[in-house]
């Protein structure tokens, strides 16, 4: 709260949000949009060339190789979490690269 963190607040929110809705009983919560499986699978081949593969390359890719539940995957959703992805790699590295304190 103190770096005045966009991101980080609408977590927090989300979690506190999420907290509220169990405690009601107004469940369920809805998953976040990051899944594990393909997240992993972004990671471990980050620089092999899967952040140039085509939206539809992509899925093609993870329809093959991803062990998730999904039989199809959507090339369209996938290119949105391959962005997300980017972003929190780019952001990692920012703060990786600050001065310390």
């Amino acid at each position: 709260m103190q770096s005045r963190d966009w991101d980080a607040s609408r977590r927090m929110l989300r979690t506190i949000g999420d907290f509220e809705q169990i405690r009601c009983g107004k469940g369920p919560i809805q998953p976040f949009k990051e899944d594990i499986e393909h997240w992993t699978i972004f990671e471990a081949l980050w620089g092999f060339g899967l952040e140039q593969l085509t939206a539809e390359k992509l899925a093609d890719f993870f329809d093959k190789y991803c062990a998730c539940s999904t039989q199809i995957h959507d090339p369209g959703a996938l290119n949105k979490q391959r962005a997300r992805f980017k972003r929190a790699l780019d952001k990692a590295i920012q703060l990786g690269n600050q001065p310390n304190k």
